[in-house]
């Protein structure tokens, strides 16, 4: 009886099949390379590599593989740890203000010299008398902000590339030059929009699409408690 036929009876092939097959296939390891590293060798065996090679070579490229990812942990540990640092200070600054005004300077000098960004606006739709003469505020219903409506409705920041248009609204000419922004908006305690925080950089990655926007939900209620802080005084 072969060896089909007894896989086909549901029988396990013998030894001296088991090792027929293998030397009819003697790539079948280079195949199956995570089947090596389970295996229990005793000795080293003859060949050109032998067994036992073969699974130190496996064992440490797993093992290389591995360090790489933990490296990778650990810088993605380090830069939370710097963001948090550096909101934690934004969160101070902001708890020291004295105004409206005070308050959106000292947005934008954070966030352009901690946060490493290269262009920062703020747009507000309430506030409209103490922001008289500033640039921040915009109506509710201004034409420009057609473009944002379904980020403010669902009210989650994104990140990635602007068209030219929205990038103008935002930033005007400082717009040209960017190559990435992060839209975060900016809503009151019951979730009605109150404006739009957006932060661009020149580098087209350093806010890619689907890049984690949790430390941006942070800024922007952060943000939002702030001025609020002061329309309601």
């Amino acid at each position: 009886m072969n060896m089909q036929r007894r896989d086909r009876m549901g029988e396990l092939p013998g030894e001296e099949q088991v090792v027929a097959y293998l030397r009819e296939h003697p790539d079948f390891f280079s195949r199956y390379p995570k089947l090596v590293s389970e295996l229990n060798v005793p000795h080293p065996v003859e060949g050109a590599v032998s067994l036992i090679e073969y699974q130190v070579s496996v064992l440490r490229d797993e093992n290389r593989k591995l360090r790489g990812q933990l490296h990778e942990l650990v810088d993605i540990a380090r830069d939370n740890d710097r963001l948090f640092a550096r909101l934690q200070r934004l969160y101070l600054a902001l708890l020291e203000t004295q105004d409206l005004e005070d308050t959106l300077d000292t947005v934008h000098d954070h966030l352009r010299r901690g946060f490493e960004c290269q262009a920062v606006s703020l747009r507000l739709f309430r506030g409209e008398t103490l922001l008289e003469g500033r640039p921040e505020y915009v109506p509710a219903d201004h034409p420009g902000l057609g473009r944002f409506r379904n980020l403010l409705q669902q009210g989650r920041a994104v990140c990635g590339r602007l068209n030219s248009e929205q990038l103008d609204f935002l930033f005007g000419p400082a717009g040209a030059g960017l190559g990435s922004v992060a839209l975060i908006p900016l809503s009151d305690a019951t979730r009605d929009p109150l404006g739009l925080l957006a932060v661009g950089s020149r580098d087209p990655r350093r806010f890619r699409a689907g890049m984690s926007t949790v430390f941006l939900g942070y800024l922007g209620e952060a943000v939002s408690a702030a001025i609020l802080r002061h329309l309601e005084e």
